[in-house]
């Protein structure tokens, strides 16, 4: 069936090392049972294909709902439900999580090249730069996954959004050498008086790449073209109509929708009415 397929390459992305949060009571358990069936009743009544994929909603249900009943963590509830929403590998069908107070910092970015990983960024005076992580390192594996252009982004969605760790493990192949390092790099995870939005950085960020949090991407060849990477529909009528502004001072304006996530249908028609 194809949702043996489906789901052996669903939980392969999320098996990684379990992080202590704190304990589940039984109103927690039940919250998330609840949560789990009303996503699927809204599923099942609004999904466009009714076949879902091929994929079998109530088994996988059933699996998830058994799993909650024994998820040792808040937290592991949460990639309980996330992981059955991604049976469906549809890339506009997304759990996204209650907010949590907390800012999470790994230290660290990462982008694909061709078919490669590679580190692109480092903050400076994180464990990332202690440990000796360096920009231009191929990255094999983060915590045994290895990333691909079809799963780097899942391994965001449940680093950030899902089931952030206080350690991260990345082996990685250094340019003009030969042997790999294995690193075991600490994540900051500090709490903060403002939610933060998880569904603002499953549309930007996590999808598409940090280089992609600006939703005003451009690039201006004179008075000629402007290249508008318009990689989320989420953002503000005064945005929108502040590019459309600037794309009329060029001849010509490519808009690049390439990988967009969705956002604010009225957005979407504004843009249509110019």
């Amino acid at each position: 069936m194809k949702f043996y397929k489906l789901n052996i390459s669903m939980f392969s992305i999320f098996v990684f090392a379990v992080v202590t949060h704190a304990q589940v009571s039984g109103i927690d358990r039940g919250f998330a049972q609840g949560m789990l069936q009303n996503i699927k009743n809204e599923i099942k009544s609004g999904y466009y294909d009714p076949t879902f994929h091929g994929v079998d909603l109530d088994y996988v249900w059933e699996l998830a709902n058994q799993k909650l009943k024994v998820d040792p963590t808040r937290d592991a509830m949460m990639m309980t439900i996330a992981s059955a929403v991604l049976s469906l590998d549809d890339s506009h069908t997304t759990f996204f999580p209650p907010s949590r107070a907390a800012d999470i910092e790994y230290g660290w970015n990462l982008n694909m090249i061709g078919d490669g990983c590679y580190v692109t960024a480092i903050k400076p005076k994180t464990d990332a730069e202690v440990k000796g992580l360096k920009i231009g390192d191929r990255v094999l594996s983060i915590d045994g996954v290895k990333p691909t252009r079809d799963n780097l982004w899942k391994i965001y969605y449940r680093l950030f959004a899902v089931m952030p760790v206080t350690k991260v493990t990345m082996a990685v192949l250094r340019p003009g050498e030969e042997r790999t390092r294995t690193l075991d790099i600490t994540t900051k995870i500090s709490k903060t008086a403002q939610e933060v939005d998880y569904e603002m950085i499953w549309l930007i960020i996590l999808r598409h790449g940090w280089d992609k949090w600006r939703s005003v991407k451009y690039v201006e060849f004179g008075k000629d073209l402007l290249i508008w990477r318009m990689s989320t529909f989420r953002m503000s009528e005064s945005a929108l109509d502040s590019m459309m502004s600037k794309a009329r001072d060029h001849k010509s304006l490519i808009l690049d929708l390439r990988g967009n996530g969705g956002g604010r249908v009225d957005v979407l028609k504004r843009l249509a009415g110019y």
